[in-house]
C-alpha cells in the first residue's frame, strides 16, 4: 500500500497538484488521555514548547494505516510569470519557500517561470552534516567552474541525481518549451529540501556555504519546509553580510505569518486560505500580479521621495544655521542673534515646509506606465544609493557651500557699500535680513532643481512659499515690530533694504553664484555619466 501510494503521489506531483495522504490511527482511551495530557503540559512551557510539542506529535503519528492520497490542481494567478519575470529584471532575488512537495514545487516553479530551460539544477538532499557539507562544496565548486554547454551540465548534475531527483528535472526539462541559443552567464537553480534546512541550521559553517551557493543561483526553492523553517530562512538572509539585504516576503496563508513577520517588508495576498497572513502583513493585496506595481511604481517612488525629503531636511537646516554659526566669529562670540526672533520659528514651519510637502506627495521622475514597462529601470536606486553617505555628504557640502556663500557673499558687498542717500551704509538687521531672504528663496529654488515632475501645486508651493515670505517681511516691518516686539532695530526694514537697486542686484548675484556649481556639476554627471533612468527621461 505504501510502494502504491508513493508511486500515484509522485506521479500527481509530476502532474503539479498538490498532494495530500489520508491515513488514521484507532487510539485506546488510555492512550487518547495520555497524548492529551502531555500535549497540554507542552502547551504550559515557555521554554523549549514547540520542541516538546514536536515530540508529542511524533508519538501521535506512528502505527499510521494509509487510506488514500488525493491530488488537487493549484492553478496559478493571471500574470504570476509576468510577474516573476519583472521583479528578476528589476534585481531582486526571489526564493520560493514552500511546504509542497518536491515534485510539485518544481513544477510550479517552472509554471511560473522560476525556472528556466537555461538553468543548470542543483539539488540539496542530505541528511547530516558531513554529506551536507560534501555536497555544497561540490555545488560550489560546479559553479565555480567555467561551465561547457547546456547540454553537457546538465547531463553531468542529471547523472548525480536520485531516482526521484531524476524524475524531477526530466519533468522540468520536458514541460519547457523554450530553449536559449546563447547564454552570456551560466544561471544556476537551486532546489532543498525542508530536511536539508534543518541540517544547515545547526552549524555557522553550514549556513554560510549555502548562503556563498544561493547568492550564486539565479533562482532558489526551498520545499517540504515547516512553517517556523521559512521565517528562520528569512532571518539567516537578513543576517547574512554587511551591508544586509533588505528581505520581502509575501504569502497568503497562516504558514506564512513567520516569515511575512521576520522579514523587513511583509506583504499579505487575501485569497481564500483566510485573512491571518493579511493580518500580520504590512501591505496588503488582492492578487499576486499587484505586486509589480506595488514594488516598481509605488516602492520606487517613496523611496525616491522620502530619500530627497531626508537629504533636503539637512541641507535647508545647514544653509540656515551656516550663516549664524560664520557670524559668531564676528561678533565677539556673543550671544548677538543674525536673524530675528519670528524668522527664526518661521523658517522651518511655513517659508519651506510647503515645497517639499508637495515634493513628497507628487513628485515621480518617470511616469508609472514606464516604471511597469522597463523594471531594469529599479536597479538605479538598489543597494539603498540615495540614502548612502555619498548622497548625505553631498547635500551637506551642498549646505555648507551655500551657506558660506550666503555670508561671505554679503559680508563683502556691504564692506565697502554705501546705499543710502545720506551716505551711511547697512546696519546688522539689513545684513541679517539679506542673508535669511536670500536662504528662503536659495533652498526653494534648489527643491526645485531637484524636482522632475512640475505641476501646478509645485510652482504654487515654491513661488507661492518666496512671495509669502516677501509679503510677510514688509508687513512685521512695517507693523508686527511695533506690536509684538516694540523695538525700533526692525521697524521699516524691509521696506529699507528692498527698495535699493544694488540690495536686489546683489541678492541675484549671490543666489546664482551659490546655484552655479550645482547647474554644472549636474549637467556634467549627466553628460558623461547618466544613468538608465536619464536615459529614458531623455526618450
Amino acid at each position: 500500500e505504501i510502494t502504491s501510494a508513493n508511486h500515484h503521489v509522485s506521479e500527481m506531483a509530476q502532474m503539479g497538484l498538490r498532494t495530500l495522504v489520508f491515513a488514521k490511527r484507532m487510539l485506546t482511551e488510555g492512550e487518547f488521555d495520555d497524548l492529551n495530557e502531555r500535549m497540554n503540559a507542552a502547551k504550559l512551557f515557555i521554554k523549549d514548547r514547540e520542541e516538546l510539542l514536536t515530540h508529542v506529535f511524533e508519538d501521535a503519528e506512528r502505527d499510521l494505516v494509509i487510506l488514500g492520497a488525493s491530488g488537487v490542481e493549484d492553478r496559478l494567478q493571471d500574470d504570476a510569470p509576468e510577474t516573476i519575470q519583472s521583479l528578476q529584471k528589476a534585481g531582486l532575488k526571489i526564493w520560493v519557500l514552500t511546504g509542497d512537495k518536491q515534485e510539485t514545487a518544481i513544477s510550479v516553479c517552472q509554471q511560473c517561470e522560476h525556472f528556466t530551460i537555461d538553468m543548470q539544477m542543483e539539488f540539496l538532499v542530505e541528511r547530516d552534516s558531513d554529506g551536507c557539507l560534501s555536497q555544497l562544496l561540490s555545488t560550489l565548486d560546479r559553479m565555480n567552474e567555467e561551465a561547457p554547454n547546456l547540454a553537457s551540465s546538465a547531463a553531468v548534475q542529471y547523472s548525480r541525481t536520485s531516482t526521484s531527483e531524476r524524475a524531477a528535472v526530466n519533468h522540468v526539462h520536458s514541460g519547457l518549451r523554450q530553449s536559449s541559443t546563447r547564454t552570456t552567464k551560466k544561471k544556476f537553480g537551486l532546489v532543498v529540501d525542508g530536511a536539508t534546512l534543518d541540517v544547515i541550521f545547526r552549524t555557522d559553517q553550514l549556513k554560510a556555504k549555502f548562503l556563498e551557493a544561493c547568492k550564486q543561483c539565479t533562482a532558489v526553492l526551498c520545499c517540504r519546509m515547516a512553517p517556523l523553517q521559512k521565517g528562520k530562512i528569512v532571518q539567516m538572509v537578513k543576517e547574512s553580510q554587511k551591508p544586509h539585504p533588505i528581505t520581502l516576503a509575501i504569502g497568503d496563508g497562516a504558514n506564512d505569518v513567520s516569515m511575512i513577520q521576520e522579514a523587513h517588508v511583509g506583504i499579505g495576498i487575501m485569497g481564500k486560505e483566510g485573512r491571518q497572513a493579511v493580518h500580520a502583513s504590512d501591505y496588503a493585496i488582492a492578487r499576486f500580479c499587484f505586486l509589480k506595481r506595488l514594488l516598481l511604481v509605488h516602492g520606487r517612488l517613496f523611496y525616491l521621495r522620502l530619500a530627497l525629503m531626508v537629504n533636503y531636511f539637512f541641507y535647508k537646516n545647514v544653509v540656515f544655521i551656516g550663516p549664524l554659526f560664520m557670524f559668531v566669529f564676528f561678533s565677539g562670540y556673543s550671544a548677538q542673534p543674525l536673524y530675528a526672533q519670528a524668522y527664526l520659528v518661521l523658517f522651518n514651519t511655513v517659508f519651506t515646509s510647503l515645497p517639499v510637502l508637495i515634493y513628497g506627495i507628487f513628485e515621480q521622475d518617470l511616469l508609472p506606465s514606464t516604471l511597469m514597462a522597463e523594471p531594469a529601470l529599479y536597479r538605479d536606486i538598489s543597494h539603498n544609493r540615495l540614502l548612502s553617505w555619498s548622497q548625505f555628504l553631498t547635500w551637506f557640502c551642498c549646505g555648507v557651500w551655500h551657506a558660506v556663500i550666503l555670508f561671505v557673499g554679503f559680508l563683502l558687498f556691504f564692506a565697502e557699500s554705501d546705499f543710502d542717500t545720506d551716505g551711511k551704509t547697512e546696519g546688522l538687521w539689513s545684513f541679517g535680513t539679506l542673508i535669511y531672504t536670500s536662504c528662503i528663496v536659495l533652498v526653494n529654488l534648489k527643491l526645485g532643481l531637484a524636482t522632475h515632475f512640475w505641476n501646478a501645486f509645485t510652482h504654487i508651493s515654491i513661488w507661492g512659499s518666496i512671495l509669502v515670505y516677501i509679503a510677510f517681511i514688509l508687513f512685521y516691518s512695517a507693523f508686527m515690530t511695533t506690536i509684538i516686539t516694540p523695538t525700533a532695530d526692525l521697524y521699516w526694514i524691509a521696506e529699507h533694504i528692498l527698495s535699493q537697486p544694488p540690495i536686489w542686484f546683489g541678492l541675484v548675484l549671490v543666489i546664482v553664484t551659490a546655484l552655479l556649481p550645482d547647474i554644472l556639476i549636474r549637467v556634467i554627471r549627466n553628460a558623461l555619466w547618466p544613468s538608465n533612468t536619464l536615459r529614458k527621461q531623455v526618450e
